[in-house]
């Protein structure tokens, strides 16, 4: 429901790259189920893993570009802030896809997403939608944090 509620309301407001969105993630959201489901090593889920350096040195250049080329095309819709909205959208991709693979380094992602996003929503006068971009940077940094210490003790039961 969250899903269809923002896109209605990010199309609305012709943030046609946050709208789009919407769709990635539904789909992202069902992909990253299985993925958790998979290659659990015993566990409940897969456990955390940091990022590798490849995949971190692979994001820039799609983060680069991305924004580039996905904000022209967005400045050509009438989209009021086409850099910044197709900014959040590519990170906000990425962060679901580490999110999915179980990757500490999503919760970084999200933080800097929810940071654009809230000035992106304030922007364009969605205050509401801002104030919840604040709590979900809350839920990320705690979700940062609480990963940290789960990966921690895992590290230290499988050493014991």
């Amino acid at each position: 429901m969250n899903i269809v509620a923002f896109f209605i309301e990010f199309y609305a407001v012709k943030l046609y790259a946050d709208a789009t969105l919407q769709v990635v993630f539904f789909v992202l959201t069902v992909i990253g189920w299985v993925i958790w489901l998979t290659k659990r090593q015993g566990y409940k889920v897969r456990p955390t893993r940091n990022a590798r350096r490849t995949e971190l040195f692979d994001a820039m250049p799609i983060v680069a570009i991305g924004t580039v080329v996905w904000g022209q095309y967005l400045s050509t819709l009438g989209d009021p802030a086409p850099l910044l909205d197709a900014l959040v959208a590519i990170l906000s991709i990425i962060a679901q896809y580490f999110l999915s693979y179980k990757v500490l380094q999503n919760w970084h992602f999200w933080i800097s997403v929810d940071v654009l996003s809230i000035g992106l929503y304030l922007y364009k006068n969605l205050v509401v939608t801002a104030g919840v971009y604040a709590i979900f940077l809350i839920i990320a940094t705690g979700g940062l944090f609480a990963w940290k210490r789960e990966m921690a003790r895992v590290r230290s039961s499988s050493a014991a």
